[in-house]
């Protein structure tokens, strides 16, 4: 069979799971279920569980053994394999909690299982590959699903709020989340019952009523209890709907014509706004599924106990440090926000302030072609700035352009082949605007001065020009 400039049809493998529905699937693959079974999961691609088929029989993973050039010289030397799967799902009930390691330990504990001879389809084996399943998601519906643990302000005040969790603020006070979650995990079931029983008993009636609004964690428990529990076993998950953000994804309806694109963020309110640590990059973190680290904010703020405005080089020195994230400071431009949105990933650009509509150091989020308008990142529940965009750009003219981009490390290469102006120059912008913060002036001076020397005249014109200009990045 011929490779060569060639399009092969592929047949993905669809999976029966129980909590699967029993339409929508067939539905998109114009088929009939006539035996109304459950269509969970379709799935498309060279997974060796349920690989995707060509025309001629064969499966997809076997046919990119055979033909491991049409992977891409990249793609192969860096996976050797098909290094995604993609999946439609279909969710009728409620789904089990998922913990994904990450990628030494996926490959560890998947070597570990082979060697003690589990076989991959038995019901007791956890890794059923070596992946650590980094998971991008768009919703074909509106979805609802929890991700990640509350923040520490968020928890405190859930639990608090529930009276069978008083046991649980000790534990989070004294061993974080670690310890609180072991606590729940293994607690005796005799316990659970105990602990659980008297919550049900309060919500399921208004659940039953319909009562309780979806976006509260006791409309998730009771239909949990109502789904999962079985007689004298109370689920035990029922504690991870009031530790885990609550998430609606809403679908958005996009006609062929529209010219448009929305990221969909995480609400951080105001108040968790730190002076090394801006309120834009805790959104942004947390968008990107990372824990804040509180302890090391907490550390680096104490050196600017009187400073009232932000040190913006901390928070992205903090990311990259103790999170999974890097960060680029360039000069961007409105075509740059519209190609990074369409790629999904939010921007920071910092602009003097547009009355309400934006704070100084703000997130883009969307634009809209039609409209005009830049869509911009607002705290509050479900608000999002619409700024003209003629007058976003006079505006972010005047601080030029200044942007920063934070994205996963692993996606760095996705950047390789990209030209971000003045990376360097407004990276050590910030760096010294630090130092002159901290009352460092001559060493401030004299990284400039370095700096500077490396160019020649015509780009020492340009720096000064462009360090001459108005800056307000602190406010």
């Amino acid at each position: 069979m011929s490779t060569k400039n060639n399009i092969f049809r592929l047949t993905g493998k669809v999976q029966h799971y129980q909590w699967g529905g029993f339409e929508y699937i067939p539905s998109l693959l114009g088929i009939s279920n006539n035996g109304h079974e459950p269509y969970a999961e379709y799935w498309l691609g060279a997974h060796g569980n349920a690989p995707a088929m060509l025309a001629d029989s064969t499966s997809l993973d076997n046919f990119l053994q055979q033909h491991p050039s049409l992977l891409g010289s990249r793609t192969q030397e860096k996976f050797g394999r098909l290094p995604y799967l993609l999946k439609i799902l279909d969710v009728k009930d409620m789904l089990s909690i998922q913990v994904h390691p990450n990628k030494k330990a996926a490959e560890q504990e998947f070597a570990k299982e082979n060697t003690s001879g589990v076989a991959l389809n038995a019901p007791n084996r956890n890794y059923k590959d070596d992946n650590h399943k980094p998971e991008l998601m768009t919703a074909l519906s509106d979805f609802w699903l929890l991700h990640g643990f509350r923040n520490a302000d968020s928890l405190i005040q859930t639990i608090s709020a529930v009276p069978e969790f008083g046991f649980m603020l000790p534990l989070f006070e004294k061993g974080s989340y670690k310890a609180l979650y072991e606590a729940v995990m293994t607690m005796p079931q005799q316990q659970v019952n105990a602990t659980l029983q008297s919550l049900l008993d309060r919500i399921i009636p208004l659940y039953q009523a319909n009562q309780l609004d979806k976006h509260l964690p006791d409309f998730w428990a009771a239909r949990a209890a109502l789904t999962f529990n079985q007689a004298n076993n109370i689920d035990r998950g029922i504690f991870s709907v009031y530790l885990f953000n609550i998430v609606f994804l809403k679908l958005v309806q996009r006609d062929k014509n529209d010219n448009a694109g929305h990221i969909i963020l995480p609400l951080v309110n105001k108040t968790e706004e730190n002076v090394v640590f801006p309120l834009v990059l805790n959104v942004i973190s947390r968008f990107w599924g990372e824990e804040i680290p509180r302890l090391e904010i907490e550390k680096r703020s104490s050196t600017y106990k009187s400073f009232k405005g932000i040190v913006f080089i901390e928070g992205l020195e903090i990311i990259e440090k103790n999170l999974n994230l890097s960060s680029i400071v360039y000069r961007g431009s409105i075509s740059d926000i519209k190609k990074r949105v369409n790629q999904g990933f939010p921007v920071i650009v910092i602009l003097p302030g547009i009355g309400d509509i934006v704070q100084f150091a703000t997130i883009v989020c969307g634009y809209d072609d039609n409209e005009k308008r830049i869509i911009t990142y607002i705290p509050e529940p479900d608000s999002y700035g619409a700024i003209p965009e003629h007058t976003f750009e006079e505006e972010w003219s005047q601080d030029d352009y200044f942007t920063i981009l934070v994205f996963p490390k692993e996606m760095t290469e996705i950047f390789k082949n990209d030209l971000f102006e003045f990376n360097k120059s407004n990276r050590i912008y910030l760096e010294t605007e630090r130092l002159k913060i901290q009352g460092k002036f001559q060493e401030s001076q004299n990284i400039l001065n370095s700096f500077i020397s490396s160019f020649k005249i015509f780009s020492v014109f340009m720096f000064l020009f462009f360090f001459g200009s108005a800056r307000r990045t602190h406010a």
